[in-house]
């Protein structure tokens, strides 16, 4: 058990969140963007991974100033002030913080107890990517925390918590904490049942730690007799051990506390083991009290499931469960239920099921929440299984297509069968180019399309598939499916059709990829689009790309080089400004005369022009204007400078360019006064002097 210190601050800021090895990818970075805007999402950061769990979170600090983020390993911490934690150190810890895609500067950590200081922008997301190694040995996996802390104030900005997991601990047992608060102070049952679904467990117990106090509070008995248990308000960590069959991995039970005096429960659920999973909806609604329906049926397609059951729960209490081929009817209550499944495919093979929980004859969850049809696939298979709607029966085209990244998939590596009612009514493989299968006899319903895909030597490889009904202009099924430990797959949007630029970058952390290890590819994610895709990406600078409205998937190929076990890499997809130009000639005349204009916009599909200044009254340039053209302004007819600006959209991004024309004098027509009068000529001069003159010597003569 957890002692000391360790114990108090791991209970506290429990984060459950282990991350396999294989990549962490912040989707929330990855955000669509919506009509009009030029930026696909904001620059990524993600981490691919070989053997490392890695572990991603963000953090937005709402004010400017410095900031100071430490990572420690708990285990390494208890040992080094003389305690004992029972968890196991790691043999290697990583930290960097990233922000917009790019690295901060200053923030890589290595090892447990290191720190380091950077400047934070108030509003700012930053991303704190970690990777940690565990040792070999370790069974009861590791606690990690990491906190951003204010430099000036020393108040926290960020704490984190969170678990990875021991190399060896076995799938079939669980043993881990759920948060308990209690606000009123009183007598509580505490329950734990064995729900026996699929079997029964092994073992189950349970016990209760004050997270506030870090004192033992009481053990948990397996049953849903509980004796009441005095709980002070605060804050506790309700800890189960449950151990599943090994037969067959997988396990459920409940967990309820309650008040004896009655009321509402404080907590209140089933906790699956092993291989135990939820249907796609958290939660189903059942809005009253009645009779539901739960079947389970395998499709046997291509083969028949190794096993196949299902079970629903509402809370702690288990109301029904079936097995493959079962259907069962019982009462549910009014409130939010739960349904569960385990299913695992025959080892080496692949299998489709169906599991439906009705009321009436109707289904209870939202078939777009919870498909009709789910699959089943053993990872060791080379089979990728995808369930089909078919509105209407007629003849369907299958469209497999080799997208050759890394490296094309050998020849005989890539096929596809479709299956409905158990039985294959197509088949095919690519050898070159894409391959298009007719299915000529598809009723309505549900098919299957089961695609057996082997890269080869280079341990992976992509293909899209598509199936394609007569007459539809959209496919019933599109996919692109990435198959190897190192390949991650990045969806976005395109609103508007135009040149982007697509920046992928290797962030060197905790070390470079290997050479010829790093690159991608962008491929619209539709089998049927144009030629011209897939459009390969490079680490390094940013690459032009001319991208047609649509959905997109980039694809990075990241293989951590010798003796890393990680690395990062950040991805960006934006639209580049137009390049505006701008000219006058001449720049500078006199009044009466005229200037050229003269532009050109590239990356634009829209320009407007605007002035300011002594503006000629025939001015043409004022409004909408091509991207590229010429327009005579003038003549000129009052002195000062007239600036014109030319401002150009492309991509929803916009730039400007200008050019200024000096004006010197003023033309007559330009230039009055309220005694009347335009500029005066050369002999209006001439004679006013001459006339001065005369006077002069007459005024002389009669002196």
């Amino acid at each position: 058990m957890l002692t000391g210190w360790v114990k108090n601050r791991v209970i506290r800021r429990w984060s459950l969140a282990v991350a396999v090895a294989g990549f962490v990818l912040v989707a929330s970075q990855a955000a669509v963007t919506g009509s009009g805007l030029s930026v696909p999402f904001t620059p990524i950061a993600a981490v691919i991974s070989s053997g490392a769990p890695g572990y991603t979170f963000t953090f937005q600090p709402t004010a400017t100033e410095s900031a100071t983020v430490t990572l420690t390993d708990l285990a390494k911490a208890a040992a080094n002030s003389g305690g004992s934690s029972g968890l196991t150190a790691l043999t290697s810890l990583n930290l960097v913080v990233t922000s917009n895609g790019a690295l901060v500067p200053g923030t890589k950590l290595n090892g447990s107890g290191t720190s380091a200081s950077f400047a934070v922008t108030a509003g700012t997301t930053y991303q704190v990517n970690v990777v940690g190694v565990p040792d070999p040995a370790a069974t009861a996996g590791n606690a990690v925390t990491v906190e951003v802390t204010s430099s000036s104030l020393g108040a926290t900005i960020h704490s984190h918590s969170f678990v990875l997991p021991g190399s060896t601990l076995p799938q079939s047992v669980y043993f881990q904490s759920t948060a308990l608060k209690i606000t009123q102070a009183g007598n509580y049952s505490i329950s734990l049942l064995d729900q026996q679904f699929p079997s029964a467990l092994t073992n189950l117990s349970g016990l209760i730690l004050n997270a506030d106090t870090s004192a033992f509070v009481s053990k948990v008995s397996v049953g849903m007799a509980a004796l009441p248990t005095a709980l002070p308000a605060g804050n506790y960590e309700v800890y189960v051990y449950a151990q599943a069959n090994s037969a067959l991995p997988a396990g459920l039970f409940g967990l309820k506390v309650a008040p004896t005096a009655g009321g509402s429960a404080v907590l209140d659920t089933s906790v699956p083991v092993g291989l135990v999973t939820q249907a796609p909806a958290s939660a189903i609604a059942n809005n009253a009290t009645q009779t539901l329906s739960l079947s389970a049926t395998d499709l046997a397609e291509p083969t028949a499931l190794s096993s196949l059951n299902a079970a629903v729960t509402q809370g702690a209490a288990l109301l029904g469960m079936v097995g493959a081929g079962q259907n069962a009817t019982f009462s549910a209550p009014a409130g939010s239920l739960q349904l569960w499944q385990v299913v695992t495919p025959t080892p080496g093979s692949a299998g489709a099921y169906q599991v439906a929980l009705t009321a009436n004859g109707s289904p209870l969850c939202d078939p777009a929440i919870c498909p009709a049809v789910g699959v089943a696939v053993d990872p060791t298979s080379n089979l990728h299984l995808y369930p089909v709607t078919v509105a209407t029966a007629g003849s369907v085209n299958v469209v497999l297509t080799d997208l050759q990244f890394p490296k094309s998939f050998p020849g005989g590596n890539l096929g596809y069968n479709f299956y409905q009612g158990g039985a294959s009514l197509g088949s095919g493989t690519v050898s070159t180019g894409p391959l298009i299968g007719s299915i000529p006899a598809v009723a309505a319903g549900t098919g299957v399309l089961a695609v057996n895909a082997t890269p080869g030597a280079q341990s992976a490889g992509v293909y899209s598939a598509a199936v394609i009904g007569t007459g539809n202009a959209v496919p019933l099924f599109s996919r692109i499916e990435t198959i190897g430990a190192n390949l991650v797959s990045v969806p976005f949007s395109v609103n508007s059709a135009g040149i982007y630029t697509i920046a992928l970058s290797d962030l060197g952390w905790p070390g470079f990829f290997a050479n010829q290890g790093f690159g991608g590819f962008i491929y619209q994610d539709a089998p049927t689009q144009s030629t011209g895709f897939p459009v390969a990406i490079y680490g390094g600078a940013a690459q032009p790309a001319t991208l047609p409205a649509g959905n997109y998937i980039a694809t990075i190929n990241g293989t951590p080089a010798a003796g890393q076990v990680a690395g990062l890499y950040s991805l960006a997809v934006s639209a580049p400004a137009p390049v505006v130009t701008l000219t006058a000639s001449p720049a500078a005349v006199n009044a009466g005369a005229t200037s050229t204009l003269t532009w050109s916009a590239t990356g634009a599909s829209s320009c407007v022009g605007s002035a300011t200044g002594p503006v000629p009254s025939s001015s043409k340039f004022i409004g909408a204007q091509t991207v590229s053209g010429s327009d005579v302004e003038g003549p000129f007819t009052t002195a000062g400078s007239v600036v014109y600006t030319l401002t150009c959209t492309g991509t929803g991004v916009s730039s400007a360019a200008t050019a200024t024309v000096t004006v010197t004098g003023n033309s007559s027509s330009g230039n009055t006064s309220s005694g009347g009068g335009g500029a005066m000529s050369l002999v209006d001069l001439l004679l006013v002097v001459t006339g001065l003159a005369a006077r002069l010597a007459a005024r002389r003569a009669r002196a």
